[in-house]
């Protein structure tokens, strides 16, 4: 199953791990690091490519999503790049396109390379973590962006915890880590499942997992004992900015990596309280033909994580789903009745799966983008 955007707190925790290890800081400027790097893929520095303002972004900023950078991740281009599904997709393109852009400084039209002055505004960009991770290669054993194994940035190899969670860089999903087809609506109608790992923008949405080993992630990130991070890192990641600029203004607290969510139709998505039984700390995911919830219930003592292999039906991963395991969770597990209001699945079945030519194919049933019944994925540590 895919992640998605769950895959940005494995990449922001990487970054903390190089903090915690005293090889970077989060105040230094972002330039220091991926210089380098970026001139292997793009010929160019930071400053080169971004223009002045990118000499102002720091790293912190990136994990952040307070660097002002645009974002790269709109419908034209996810659909090109689907529709280009069978090759390799480069960081570059995604950085190129950013950096491209010619709109001034804090436009509201989603076509200018920076939005605000970096640190003076908090706005979500996908951008932010391609960036943190040409950080990371600058501190890897690997060369080129491909070659880079984050699971050993994470300290995840060799690993009983997550055995089943791969970085998809390259290379057919569905020979390096995908296991379960998916169907996309929202960016083309099309099965996902043995395109090229580097669709899904490297770094900042690349992690292919069962929710088993997503949900063991952040109970080792977050749980009562955490193990990949420092405490005070682990703090950190939980220092919260409203989302201020574009896309979710006004309704989000985002970290370093990690934001806070809510999964039940009863409480406003505006700015979840986090002491809510049905909020969690952590990451969702929105990407070709995956949903997901991932993270950790402060008030369940428990990481849950829900991943359904669709892209079109938004209220059945939380509203339906996860809400569901959150009433299950709290009723049997920690003996409270809870009534959130939970969603009920669509009765009708809007896609048909059949193996064909040696893969599964989802055909729609009639005429529909409101969603799909399929069987979701979930998972809960306690």
């Amino acid at each position: 199953m895919l992640l998605g955007s769950g895959s940005k707190p494995y990449t922001a925790a990487a970054v903390l791990r190089l903090a915690d290890a005293g090889k970077l800081s989060l105040d230094d400027l972002a330039s220091a690091h991926i210089d380098q790097p970026l001139a292997r893929l793009t010929g160019q520095s930071f400053v080169e490519m971004f223009g002045p303002l990118a000499r102002e972004v720091t790293v912190g900023h990136l994990l952040g999503m307070r660097s002002g950078v645009g974002d790269f991740d709109v419908p034209g281009f996810d659909h090109q790049v689907l529709i280009e599904g069978g090759r390799v997709h480069s960081p570059a393109e995604q950085l190129r396109l950013v950096a491209g852009w010619e709109a001034p400084m804090g436009c509201e039209t989603f076509n200018c390379t920076f939005v605000c002055r970096p640190g003076n505004c908090t706005s979500y960009s996908s951008t932010n973590y391609i960036l943190a991770g040409l950080v990371l290669l600058a501190h890897s054993d690997a060369d080129t962006w491909d070659q880079m194994d984050e699971a050993q940035l994470l300290g995840m190899t060799p690993s009983n915890l997550y055995p089943n969670t791969h970085f998809l860089n390259t290379g057919r999903m569905n020979q390096t880590g995908l296991t379960v087809a998916g169907s996309s609506l929202q960016y083309g109608e099309t099965t996902l499942f043995s395109q090229d790992g580097s669709i899904l923008g490297w770094t900042c949405g690349n992690v292919a997992a069962p929710a088993v080993d997503v949900a063991k992630f952040f109970y080792e990130l977050l749980g009562p004992r955490p193990s990949v991070l420092s405490a005070a890192s682990v703090q950190l990641m939980q220092e919260w900015h409203t989302l201020d600029v574009g896309w979710a203004r006004g309704y989000i607290q985002y970290g370093h990596g990690l934001m806070v969510q809510n999964v039940s139709p009863s409480i406003s998505s505006k700015l979840p309280p986090v002491d809510h039984i049905a909020s969690y700390i952590g990451h969702g995911g929105d990407t070709y033909a995956f949903l997901s919830d991932n993270g950790w219930f402060p008030q369940l003592n428990a990481s849950i994580s829900v991943i359904v292999n669709q892209d079109s039906d938004f209220d059945y991963p939380s509203y339906v789903v996860t809400c569901q395991v959150v009433e299950i969770v709290a009723r049997y597990v920690r003996q409270l009745d809870v009534d959130l209001k939970c969603h009920q699945p669509n009765p009708h079945p809007l896609f048909q799966c059949v193996h064909a030519y040696g893969q599964p194919t989802c055909y729609p049933t009639h005429n529909t983008t409101a969603g799909m019944n399929h069987t979701p994925v979930s998972y809960t540590h306690l």
